[in-house]
């Protein structure tokens, strides 16, 4: 039976929550997430802390986790480009230069087109 105190609210329970079986191997062997230490004189506000820093405790591990997924996916395409040999500056710059070879060959069409009519009417 649960005994209220004025001022805190004790629980007189020695198990609270606790997994069990695979469950907890699971838990202790992944060390961000390890049980709850939870005894018969733990209060309704320190069960509440030991959730938020157990909680806390694994959103910093996935925050690392995340950061050194990033980092090695950075390098791996870093280490992709370079393998390759794929620069993108020197494509662009190369794609420019035809570019412009283009619209001066075309330059070069237009006035051999005119320069053409130009000589079939002076026939006629």
């Amino acid at each position: 039976m649960r005994r209220w105190i004025p001022g805190r609210l004790r629980l007189r329970t020695t198990r609270f929550f606790a997994p069990t079986g695979s469950a907890r191997r699971r838990i202790r062997s992944n060390s961000s997430t390890s049980p709850l230490s939870v005894t018969a004189g733990t209060t309704l506000l320190d069960y509440a802390g030991l959730v938020v820093a157990r909680h806390a405790l694994v959103h910093d591990s996935a925050a690392r986790a995340e950061e050194q997924a990033r980092v090695s996916r950075d390098v791996a395409r870093d280490r992709l480009a370079d393998a390759v040999g794929i620069s993108v500056d020197r494509e662009m710059a190369l794609l420019v230069e035809l570019q412009n070879a283009y619209l001066a060959n075309a330059r070069v069409l237009s006035t051999v087109q005119a320069m053409w009519d130009a000589l079939l009417a002076s026939v006629r």
